[in-house]
């Protein structure tokens, strides 16, 4: 009888978690749209791939202590790849703007993970309308990239910009990104970011929109939708390479099913 019971309670103990299935946006609680915007078909945790050697000496995929804390104030996006949507948007960070989270490189540095998100996915915009932070793709935003998929990567960090007061090079929490700084990194991350469909081309970002984020800088990435996703495709990955550092995440649309309809 008890075996009996548990192979009825096994259904719904699967299904418990795909909250987005049984619930409207509206009745959603606050934990449930934090793991839509965190662990979710739209939202993925990934751990970076390092190649070869790190700046310290340290081999690829050693762990050690934990590198600096995510920044404050962010940089905003004053070019991009293509002229896509993400031109000009975000925060000022002319003049040696405000901080962004430090690289935390060196040997016995820990590589923290990463997290790759849908940000044009509905069910993600109807997530952040509900928690108390910073949304991060905006009305206006969205209405102005309505013909891009738009995946953020949030939580690299890299080497690069002018320390904060009284930090030992590039070693601080914190670094002060120049404009100059701010248009190298969304220069390399269009070079290096790409969608990756079976049988398809790779797709390169349009644009490229850097922000402050939680864990890291957070970069929004635009791919133009010239041949849409459809949900009979096995999987689509998004590859970033930066340096000896390599982020592969994988997403399945027959999940990212949304109210009836594939929501990318």
């Amino acid at each position: 009888m008890k075996t009996a019971l548990l192979v009825l309670a096994l259904p719904a103990l699967l299904s418990a978690g795909d909250f987005w299935k049984e619930k409207s946006p509206a009745d959603w609680t606050e934990k449930e749209a934090r793991k839509m915007t965190r662990s979710s078909p739209w939202a993925h945790e990934a751990s970076p791939r390092m190649e070869g050697m790190m700046g310290g000496g340290m081999p690829s995929g050693g762990r050690g202590g934990r590198g600096g804390r995510s920044g404050g104030a962010g940089a905003g996006a004053g070019a991009d790849a293509g002229g896509g949507p993400g031109a000009g948007m975000g925060g000022d960070a002319g003049g040696g703007g405000g901080g962004m989270g430090g690289a935390g490189a060196g040997a016995g540095a820990l590589i923290p993970n990463v997290h790759v998100r849908w940000d044009s996915a509905t069910p993600v915009r109807e997530a952040y309308a509900k928690l108390d932070v910073a949304n991060p793709f905006p009305k206006e935003l969205a209405d102005k990239a309505a013909g891009y998929y738009v995946i953020t990567v949030e939580g690299m960090r890299m080497q690069m910009g002018r320390p904060g007061p009284g930090q030992p090079g590039q070693q601080g929490d914190q670094i002060q990104l120049t404009q100059d700084d701010v248009d190298r990194l969304q220069d390399r991350m269009a070079r290096s970011a790409a969608l990756i469909r079976k049988d398809k081309e790779p797709l390169r970002p349009d644009g490229v929109r850097l922000m402050p984020g939680v864990r890291g800088p957070a970069y929004q990435l635009f791919f133009k939708k010239t041949d849409p996703i459809t949900q009979d495709e096995k999987e689509v990955k998004v590859v970033v390479k930066m340096g000896p550092m390599t982020i592969e995440t994988k997403f399945k649309p027959k999940d990212m099913v949304f109210a009836g309809l594939l929501a990318l």
